[in-house]
């Protein structure tokens, strides 16, 4: 079958082409034809991979209904670049056979198939299977499967006839999610991968006709489920070519890259083995510094929230973590016991810009100053607090008592909020060590990602590159955070569970390994140290701040804007052990300095609304980039949960940023709720959108179906903000 394909030219023109797809009888079943050149991962037991990666996808419908269920309607190949299209899981079954005895797939030799997004289709595949290994972070969230094909469906295979398993060699192969490799939609992967020309044909299908296997597809139809499967084959073989990979080498995920070239340049210093055994934490260290791990702060001002502001300024600090990792201090000692004798001891020494202390203590008749915007204690990270309190969004304002674990410099913040009992103050526990910068290799990786950044931003040409290096300095942060202790995520028969280690052998075996190089503590102080320069400048706007999230603020009054140039004089000026900056070169022979750290503008809003955390929008003017063009009084929602543009067009729709209140229902919010059915496969019969019916193999599987998004809030908070005074009024 030829059908008409839209591809790109040069990543932007359009055209049109003729490419062909076969069916499960015609694909060219041939060694030649398919590649079947191998590569052999290292070590003892590597498995041999067929050197070219296949790409999987599957179309479905969704019966809503009181039970929501889901069934696969058509499928769609791609191996070597030649595609298939498949209707039934019967098909599916007899391809998959047919491919594995050309390409002489056993438990040695597998053939890797790339899913986008694969804990979708792993529930749709799985009763056809028989799992031999699965890897997942989460329930759910699968990132690599290998199994083999099953007899009967996947039923399990011990034994066939009176021949062991191992001798009647079935075909093997391993599932990867390609989600998890890009960290992008397909669509995006598509326009930031330069192999790729066959690009998601986004908004050219329409998901809410009930298809059945028998239901005929359009050519533009057809043309959607091509794109999908050659445009990821495109992408992954550009993945390949960027870091000289094979699908043995390839990482799994998208800072598995940072991962390994953090590994690379910390082995070229035979000096940081021993540091990183010297500075391995125990496990009740370990533990400790898990409780006092936290992310970004955010937070929205108790005295603005639920009202209309007019002129709000934002925000926001350039590279926020990556200039953590380059300009501030860890620990860099190991940690000793710490026991201070006086409230008036534990305040000096949390001062002392050389002291590193993790703390467990628990705080009596805790209540927060009234001029305090942004209270910084979380319940979330609160080990145990009393039956009476008062909450601000997720926030503690007092409380009888609560037990919390933090550093020094979360302290210091609370110490400067809250009032409490110092003569009750509880020590349970602590450790101190003493602080430096982090150690070169380090470093260098995270200066190397955001050199590249900066020097090819708004380059034209250089958009494959640009994106390739932002998403590599974004991962810097998440290698230094990864949770030594995690658990092993298990799937059998139907039933997910997490099986949690010994704490004490899983960082014996850490610090053990040879590929180890990172250490926790300094991932608790990055996003301690963002917390600290953020709450800086939360402060110096007083009671005009309005909004914070992680690297940014919103405030009104122009007078404030003196506060962060002031601050960047001081970023500055600091004294630095290495070099904050990237210098490039423009077209005109000048150099632009770009600095780590500092804050720059973030836009201006006209009017601003927020009802919490993740929840605001706004209007503005916006400038396009590329053609300076400004377009007047755009409104712009973020909410957690919520589609951008859809939930902006609706709010247009309406009465606009007035329709921005609680209780507000977004009807095409873009918002989905996942249902899991777990089932033996069995047969069904469907009525089509044209009123044909078809009966069907089909098994387990995920059921989306679209929801509404309320806008609301905890009556804690409401309570809390019908209580404050309301500056904006």
């Amino acid at each position: 079958m030829v059908i008409s394909v839209e591809q790109t030219k040069n990543g932007k023109e359009r055209i049109e082409t003729k490419e062909t797809v076969y069916s499960v009888a015609s694909y060219p079943y041939d060694a030649t034809a398919l590649d079947c050149t191998t590569v052999r991962k290292k070590g003892r037991n590597g498995l041999t991979y067929i050197a070219r990666p296949a790409t999987f996808d599957i179309e479905s419908t969704t019966i809503d209904g009181e039970k929501p269920e889901a069934f696969m309607y058509h499928w769609q190949f791609c191996l070597n670049g030649k595609v298939c299209f498949g209707r039934t899981w019967e098909e599916w079954i007899n391809f998959m056979h047919k491919l594995g005895i050309t390409l002489e797939l056993d438990a040695k030799k597998v053939l890797v198939i790339y899913v986008h997004n694969l804990a979708y289709e792993f529930m749709f595949i799985k009763d056809f299977l028989h799992i031999e290994s699965l890897f997942a972070r989460e329930a759910h969230k699968v990132i690599k499967v290998l199994a083999c094909l099953g007899n009967d469906y996947g039923k399990s295979i011990n034994k066939v006839g009176n021949v062991s398993r191992e001798t009647f060699l079935l075909p093997f192969f391993e599932f990867r999610c390609s989600y998890f490799l890009s960290n992008m939609s397909l669509s995006k992967f598509c326009e930031n991968s330069k192999f790729c020309t066959h690009y998601k044909l986004v908004d050219t299908y329409d998901y809410r006709k009930i298809r059945t296997p028998l239901t005929p597809m359009t050519e533009e139809e057809l043309a959607y489920c091509y794109n999908d499967v050659k445009g990821l084959e495109e992408c992954i073989l550009s993945k390949l070519d960027d870091e000289c990979d094979t699908l043995a080498t390839i990482p799994l995920t998208s800072t598995g890259y940072v991962r390994r070239e953090m590994r690379a340049e910390c082995r070229k210093y035979p000096e940081y083995r021993e540091l990183f055994e010297t500075l391995m934490p125990t496990v009740q260290i370990y533990t400790l510094l898990r409780q006092a791990f936290r992310g970004g702060n955010t937070h929205a001002s108790r005295y603005y929230a639920d009202a209309v502001i007019e002129g709000v300024y934002s925000k926001d600090r350039v590279s926020s973590y990556p200039a953590c990792i380059v300009s501030d201090l860890y620990p860099m000692t190991p940690f000793i016991v710490y026991e201070p004798k006086s409230y008036a001891q534990l305040i000096a020494d949390c001062g002392k810009k050389k002291n590193a202390i993790i703390m467990r203590i628990t705080l009596f008749d805790l209540d927060v100053h009234d001029d305090v915007t942004v209270p910084y204690i979380d319940f979330a990270h609160c080990i145990a607090y009393s039956k009476n309190y008062v909450n601000d969004n997720g926030r503690v304002l007092s409380a009888d008592w609560i037990t919390y674990a933090c550093t020094e410099l979360d302290f210091l913040i609370i110490n400067n909020q809250y009032s409490y009992d110092t003569t009750r103050l509880e020590w349970l526990e602590g450790y101190k060590a003493e602080k430096d910068y982090l150690p070169k290799p380090i470093v260098d990786t995270a200066l190397s990602y955001y050199d590249k950044k900066t020097q090819l931003k708004d380059v034209s040409g250089k958009e494959y590159e640009y994106a390739k290096s932002k998403n590599k300095a974004n991962s810097v942060f998440g290698v230094m955070v990864t949770d030594i202790c995690q658990g092993e995520i298990e799937y059998i028969d139907g039933v997910w569970s997490k099986i949690m280690p010994d704490k004490e052998s899983a960082i014996a075996s850490y610090a053990a390994s040879k590929n180890s190089f990172l250490l926790y503590q300094w991932g608790v102080y990055i996003t301690a140290n963002a917390r600290y320069e953020l709450q800086c400048m939360i402060d110096a706007c007083g009671y005009d701040f309005v909004y914070a999230d992680t690297d940014s603020v919103k405030f009104i009054g122009k007078k404030h804007l003196k506060s962060f140039d002031d601050r960047n004089n001081y970023l500055l000026s600091k004294k630095q052990k290495y070099r904050n900056y990237s210098d490039r070169l423009n077209d005109d022979g000048t150099t632009t300095r770009y600095t780590l750290g500092v804050w720059d503008d973030d836009g201006f809003y006209k009017k601003f609304k927020t009802l919490g955390a993740k929840k605001y929008a706004y209007i503005s003017d916006d400038k396009n980039k590329k053609t300076g063009e400004i377009k007047k009084d755009v409104l712009h929602v973020t909410v957690s949960g919520l589609s951008k543009d859809k939930g902006a067009a609706e709010l247009a729709r309406g009465n606009g940023l007035a329709d921005f209140k609680i209780g507000k229902i977004f009807t095409d919010s873009g918002r989905t709720v996942s249902y899991f059915n777990e089932s033996d496969v069995h047969t069904i019969k469907v009525v089509d959108c044209y009123g044909k019916e078809c009966e069907f193999t089909t098994a387990s599987n995920i059921a989306i179906v679209d929801t509404t998004y309320t806008l609301g809030i905890s009556d804690e908070y409401a309570a809390v903000l019908g209580s404050c005074i309301n500056f904006s009024e």
